[in-house]
């Protein structure tokens, strides 16, 4: 009795949040209907309605889930008849081994459905013929079997179409083999249903039509696992979609309906033909990076262990056989969002369009891209890791967080946008708080090539290199602008033009608050023409440190300087330049510190750490020049920035302290063992230092 009231609750909670879901059996005179707890492959429990279809076509009235009426009609009609067989015991025995059957070329069993509200539906059609119906023996002696062919239609607007055939499993579900799945939309004034099994055009053929679950999806929302233990319906994530490709199709039928797809950490690869990419859907903001369980956006910790990879390693492990385009967001506005995610191993190189854009692809589209990372694709021409063409779009993409890494490509390695001639209306490419690193150009533009106005906040640029000109930015266009708001382009290579910045034609250059240091071109090219070139359009630097190595002659504009800027530690912890290692951020005596202008200061720095703080202590906080912001701390013994005053932080600090002065230039970069701020690593600074090491974990 017990387990009877549990499985009435649950039917019943499942029919008031189904609406008008129900289960037809397409039922043998005399047969038994599933039991209400078989969910077959919907997972779906609740009442089953039976129907024993007719030549002139039987009508039933159905139930929903809940065993009352679901005001609907259902009538289903056959050629041939109704037969039974042996594909399975219990209640998939009682769906499956009996159904109506079509017979020879012309044999169809159609089922319709009336006074459907309106709403977003998936039908599961079961069509399986028993082992004395489902094969033959062909012309050449094997055995084949027959296939039967399934199609929709909503108010005699086809939606679809698929098959089914093949032996099948006794007791178990297989798409493809007991069933397939459409998806449709019902608009207003009820229009009528109507699915159908027909035969192939073959002699003596036959074709079955064994039951249906419809699934009114009311949710906005579907969940993707590749590890799901469950039903597979994407409804939650104990019956999350293993396929993401599955979850678009889903959201795309849904014209609207479905405004969120999430993701969970694991791998998933677009499909086995290059020309498959995970196409985003017009509105549906894509999440990744969850573990499994949330049931808010804001309890996704994006972490390595939950990475979600979108992978365009489909082949046999060698990059010429991989996706062309990993994702493709063409035709999408801003208003489409993909976010946490990383994006490897697309490999862009056919003929157009399949030679851009090996990570990312948009034909006209201006997507939103928040926390994601490219990382290791390629592209024949322009844009390794991504490629906008927003020439037609209204509003141009935006990037958000994301990390560029190691992508190549003729141009553009890390990204190429192309938004047409600059103007009053024009798309613009706008960047936040974002990495490009290690990126590689055959020709121009190692980080960033841009045909359009390009706007960056908050972002770094190293290690990038382009054998001909803009080792970090290439930018070319008739009056287009480059902006450039607190960011750090530093130690990126051209072999033969400027390692930093490359405006051509009329291309327009506006700075602030921004470090373009030891960037490196030709050896006969002059130093600050290595860090930022610029011909034929405006070029309004201020508030910025534009320097080469050796120089301390600022470049012209209000605000700007010429030191060198003193990063933590520009090589990192292997001594190598250009490496992911490398730490950009500024030390305390920095002459970047509180150097820039306020007026110009954006949202937090590279790090998410807020902006415009009094990094100096001269009690004015003014914003510092580059991505990353000094911040104030409670721990300035903890040199190695890893939240503990320990003995690796005594080793820097005897090291400085044997060295005393901070002008010599044997001292660490920035002199941070000088605690008290006398220009001397002292007797001082040792009695800080031993007072912070006895408290040992930073505050």
């Amino acid at each position: 009795m017990l387990r009877f009231s549990a499985i009435s609750a649950l039917v019943l909670l499942a029919g008031s949040a189904a609406g008008q879901s129900v289960n037809v059996d397409v039922n043998y005179t005399g047969k038994p209907v599933p039991s209400a707890s078989y969910g077959a492959a919907a997972a779906q429990p609740g009442s089953w309605n039976q129907v024993v279809a007719t030549g002139a076509g039987a009508t039933v009235n159905l139930v929903g889930l809940n065993g009352l009426s679901a005001g609907l009609t259902l009538t289903a009609k056959t050629n041939s008849g109704n037969h039974s067989g042996d594909l399975g015991t219990g209640d998939f025995g009682s769906l499956m081994d009996d159904y109506a059957m079509g017979f020879d070329t012309n044999g169809v069993v159609t089922v319709e459905i009336n006074g459907l509200d309106e709403g977003f539906y998936r039908a599961y059609v079961y069509a399986a013929l028993t082992a004395s119906d489902a094969s033959y023996t062909d012309t050449f002696g094997f055995t084949a079997y027959y296939n039967n062919q399934l199609s929709g239609d909503i108010g005699g607007a086809g939606f679809g179409a698929a098959t089914t055939s093949g032996p099948t499993t006794p007791n178990v579900h297989q798409r493809g083999k007991t069933y397939q799945i459409f998806n449709f939309k019902v608009g207003p004034g009820a229009p009528k249903l109507k699915l159908s099994s027909s035969c192939e055009f073959i002699g003596l053929a036959k074709c079955a039509f064994n039951g249906l679950q419809l699934v009114k999806i009311n949710g906005n929302r579907l969940y993707v696992n590749d590890n799901a233990p469950g039903a597979n319906t994407g409804l939650s994530w104990t019956d999350a979609f293993k396929d993401l490709q599955e979850a678009l199709t889903v959201a795309k039928a849904s014209a609207g309906q479905i405004t969120e797809i999430w993701v969970a950490g694991g791998m998933y690869k677009p499909g086995a033909s290059r020309s498959n990419s995970f196409k985003l859907v017009e509105g549906v903001k894509m999440y990744g990076g969850f573990v499994g369980n949330e049931t808010n956006l804001n309890q996704r910790v994006l972490s390595v262990g939950n990475q979600s990879y979108l992978s365009g390693e489909i082949g046999t492990g060698l990059q010429n056989d991989n996706s062309y385009h990993v994702v493709d967001a063409s035709s999408v506005t801003y208003q489409t969002v993909l976010d946490g995610f990383t994006i490897a191993s697309g490999y862009a190189n056919g003929s157009a369009p399949n030679e851009a854009g090996g990570g990312l692809y948009a034909a006209n589209g201006s997507p939103t891209v928040r926390n994601c990372t490219f990382f290791g694709n390629y592209a024949l021409h322009g844009g390794g890791g991504a490629f906008i063409d927003g020439t037609a779009a209204f509003f141009g993409p935006t990037f958000d967080k994301c990390i560029f890494w190691q992508n190549t490509a003729d141009q553009g390695a890390g990204l190429q946008y192309w938004g047409g001639s600059g103007g009053l209306f024009q798309p613009v490419l706008v960047v936040y708080n974002s990495k490009f690193l290690q990126n590689q150009a055959a020709s121009v533009g190692g980080a960033v090539r841009s045909y359009g106005d390009a706007w960056f906040y908050n972002s770094a640029m190293w290690g990038n290199s382009a054998t001909q000109e803009g080792g970090a930015i290439y930018i070319t266009g008739t009056n287009v602008d480059l902006g450039v708001r607190n960011c750090t382009i530093v130690n990126n290579l051209s072999t033969s033009g400027s390692g930093g910045i490359r405006a051509l034609a009329s291309a327009n250059i506006n700075m602030r608050n921004s470090i373009v240091y030891g960037n490196t071109g030709p050896g006969l090219m002059l130093p600050t023409v290595k860090q930022v070139n610029a011909s034929g359009g405006s070029f309004d630097v201020q508030y910025s440190c534009v320097t080469p190595d050796f120089s301390n002659t600022p470049i012209a504009g209000v605000g700007n300087i010429g030191n060198l800027p003193s990063f933590v530690s520009s090589s990192g912890s292997d001594g190598i330049l250009g490496n992911w290692d490398d730490d950009y951020r500024l030390n305390k005596n920095s002459a970047c510190v509180d150097a820039g202008s306020n007026a110009d200061a954006y949202g937090t720095d590279l790090m998410d750490l807020p902006r415009i703080v009094d990094g100096n202590g001269d009690a004015i906080a003014r914003v510092d020049m580059g991505a990353f912001e000094l911040q104030k701390t409670a721990c300035p013994c903890d040199l190695n920035h890893d939240g503990l005053v320990d003995d690796s932080d005594f080793s820097m600090f005897v090291g400085a302290y044997n060295t005393l002065d901070c002008s010599d230039p044997g001292m660490p970069s920035g002199c941070p063992a000088d605690f008290d701020g006398n220009t001397l690593v002292d007797d001082a600074d040792f009695v800080i230092f031993v007072a912070a090491y006895n408290e040992l974990l930073c505050p």
